[in-house]
């Protein structure tokens, strides 16, 4: 097994202070940070995340928080592999650790923090389970699109971004 470890050091998911911290270990719950203004909702099975306005109920981001591979394997071919959640567990107050599977491929972890200014997706470890194909480049907030879907997009990958925001700017990273 071939290991690779990445360090987010200044990945900002939200720009806001959350206050408080629920997470359930159950992956058909959804996981919830609250502040006083904004909650965001992360159905870990779906990887579907939701920040929104508890008393408007206006939505301001929705899409997926998982990371994603854009590789090449041993015969060349490039392939879109992304991340899906197995467990949940709680490290402590501020830190939790969530476990990942990217299918036929490797296992892995995503550490997340609770921080001053928002979420902070720590660490990222993944073992894979055999030689690591060549990264091209590695996305969040990504999915696969239907062949409709497909057609109307001018770039060749079967990935779109699945995110989008109201009023906010939220920073990628590949």
């Amino acid at each position: 097994m071939k290991r690779i470890c990445f360090q987010t050091t200044c990945f900002i998911l939200f720009c806001f202070v959350f206050s408080k911290t629920s997470a359930q270990s159950s992956l058909d719950k959804t996981w919830t940070y609250t502040d006083h203004t904004y909650q965001l909702d992360w159905e870990l099975k779906d990887d579907r995340a939701r920040m929104w306005h508890p008393v408007t109920g206006q939505t301001c981001w929705r899409g997926g928080l998982f990371p994603a591979f854009w590789i090449e394997n041993s015969k060349g071919e490039l392939l879109y592999i992304k991340a899906e959640a197995v467990a949940l567990s709680e490290l402590d107050d501020i830190r939790s650790k969530l476990e990942i599977l990217i299918p036929a491929w490797a296992d892995g972890s995503l550490i997340v923090e609770k921080t001053n200014w928002g979420v902070r997706f720590a660490e990222l470890s993944i073992v894979w389970k055999n030689e690591i194909p060549r990264i091209i480049e590695m996305y969040w907030g990504t999915a696969t699109v239907d062949d409709r879907r497909q057609s109307m997009i001018v770039d060749e990958r079967p990935f779109t971004p699945n995110w989008d925001a109201s009023g906010y700017c939220v920073p990628g990273a590949k």
